[in-house]
């Protein structure tokens, strides 16, 4: 994170927690896609989703060509989660039919333990100041209720997306991060309402 100029000088929205980097190119505008944690805040329970953009012209192996960190937020400009009160991760994005779609993990965090981590998608646009706002709703495409993506802990994380053959193929992974973790597919027709 040192790379990006993601410390804990204050500066920056993010502490000292990162999880899953993912570059994307959308729109002509390389951006990073990943998980935090809030400055000052060392618990999972604070994760959330941000992204970076690469400044025009920029090269992404220099630091100070990348711009601060944005938090993803809803229509209303809200955070998808409050810190502590819910975690997103593993967000990635990808165009279907031209379309714009962001996908992620999200799990709530009530005071009385954890709910379980879902799969969310929603249309998404992308700024020229390199935040992504949620176009409309965003809807739970995948809920830990087989067998497998609740072997020790109902989850459904790390989409991962494929397209081929007219259709838009899904991977993630279910249950907790031991000898239970599993990949499910789900699939949907090229053109879909996704």
């Amino acid at each position: 994170h040192r790379i990006l100029g993601l410390g804990l000088s204050g500066t920056a929205p993010v502490g000292s927690q990162l999880w899953a980097p993912e570059f994307h190119e959308v729109d002509g505008d390389l951006y990073i896609l990943f998980a935090a944690n809030a400055n000052n805040v060392n618990a999972w329970n604070g994760v959330q989703s941000y992204t970076m953009r690469l400044k025009p012209g920029g090269d992404p192996l220099v630091r100070a060509d990348w711009e601060a960190p944005q938090r993803v937020v809803d229509a209303n400009g809200q955070p998808l989660t409050e810190y502590g009160t819910g975690i997103t991760l593993d967000m990635t994005t990808f165009e279907a039919a031209g379309v714009q779609y962001a996908m992620w993990s999200e799990r709530r965090v009530p005071a009385s333990g954890s709910g379980p981590a879902v799969l969310k998608i929603s249309e998404i646009v992308p700024s020229t100041t390199g935040a992504w706002t949620l176009k409309g709703e965003r809807s739970t495409v995948t809920f830990p209720d087989r067998s497998w993506s609740a072997n020790t802990s109902p989850v459904a994380e790390g989409p991962f997306v494929i397209q081929r053959d007219g259709k838009v193929m899904i991977t993630f992974s279910g249950s907790n991060i031991d000898s239970t973790y599993a990949v499910g597919l789900m699939t949907a027709e090229s053109g879909a309402d996704l």
